[in-house]
């Protein structure tokens, strides 16, 4: 057995790696469980109440600085009213300020995801693969319309970048869901190929008709089935089938969302997400390990910095 400098014995190198990986695992699952834990008491009763309360206070106190330009009012009001709003990719780089690169950015991520083994990238894995991808949803432009969306200050949560495989299996986001994370999430899901109505296109119910469906199915959380809610909805969903740039910006916590199985070929996207920065459940997979955090941020203007969420510890 190996011994310490004082002649103590310890185990050896390669058994205390696996008691280290096992000792970061079982901290990553207790921090996983304590942040559920604490969605759940937010929204179980008289708890929910006192959350509630305070998310008005919150939005009443919000405040526009002048200095800064605001999101553009069509999008604002169409997504309160709808709960999604479709973008062509020329209306969306403009945010960005060069659509040339914007659409050659689109065209050079799909490769890049494509040669990846991995089919779905969150966070640190697209800050990885594609930096000046995942930095565009840093750009104040979209900052802006975020907080108009959302009404308060917020929380970038990061990029997931995805390759849907064309083979039909209905699972996860696939079936219909409404995001839990927060009173309301603002998403922007950019196609980074052509998608048609069989390349697994986005799917929505408008926030009015998805508030009836979760009265009705008297819905909390997780996936419904198409066969509840066919029962459920009066009126069928809408499509959002798009070219390389084009986007979908929706409030995942608003509206009954899914993207639909592709058959014809595989689906490539990228998806910027927005929170408050008090939200319900801050997602391990929402933040970047402590010595990428620190480094990243290094790289960041002040108000950037404001917006990315603390450090991942385990």
């Amino acid at each position: 057995m190996d011994t310490d400098e004082g002649g103590t014995p310890c185990l050896p190198r390669g058994h205390r790696a696996d008691a280290r990986i096992l000792l970061f695992s079982s901290l990553a699952r207790a921090d996983w469980l304590r942040i559920r834990v604490r969605r759940r008491v937010l929204c179980t009763f008289p708890f929910s109440r006192l959350r509630a309360h305070d998310y008005r206070k919150r939005l009443a106190a919000f405040s526009t600085p002048a200095e800064r330009f605001r999101g553009e009012p069509d999008i604002r009001s169409r997504f309160a009213h709808t709960g999604a709003v479709m973008l062509a990719g020329n209306d969306l780089a403009a945010f960005f300020g060069d659509s040339s690169a914007f659409f050659a950015l689109c065209n050079e991520t799909r490769a890049l995801v494509a040669a990846s083994c991995d089919c779905i990238l969150e966070n640190e894995g697209a800050l990885n693969l594609c930096p000046e991808f995942y930095r565009l949803g840093l750009t104040p432009a979209i900052l802006d319309l975020a907080e108009d969306c959302l009404g308060l200050d917020c929380y970038y949560l990061g990029a997931t970048l995805k390759r849907e495989k064309a083979d039909r299996r209905v699972a996860g986001t696939r079936q219909w869901h409404m995001d839990v994370e927060d009173e309301k999430l603002f998403r922007v899901l950019v196609y980074l190929a052509p998608v048609t109505a069989d390349g697994g296109p986005f799917e929505f119910f408008a926030r009015a008709t998805s508030q009836t469906i979760k009265a009705k199915l008297h819905y909390h959380a997780g996936y419904v089935e198409d066969a509840r809610m066919a029962a459920a909805a009066s009126v069928p969903p809408c499509q959002c089938t798009g070219n390389t740039g084009d986007a979908v910006i929706f409030d995942g916590a608003g509206v009954f969302h899914r993207g639909l199985a592709p058959f014809a070929q595989d689906r490539y996207s990228i998806t910027f997400a927005y929170s408050s920065r008090r939200p319900l459940e801050l997602r391990q997979s929402a933040r970047l390990p402590a010595s990428l955090h620190e480094r990243f941020l290094s790289t960041l203007s002040a108000r950037q910095r404001a917006t990315v969420p603390p450090p991942r510890l385990f």
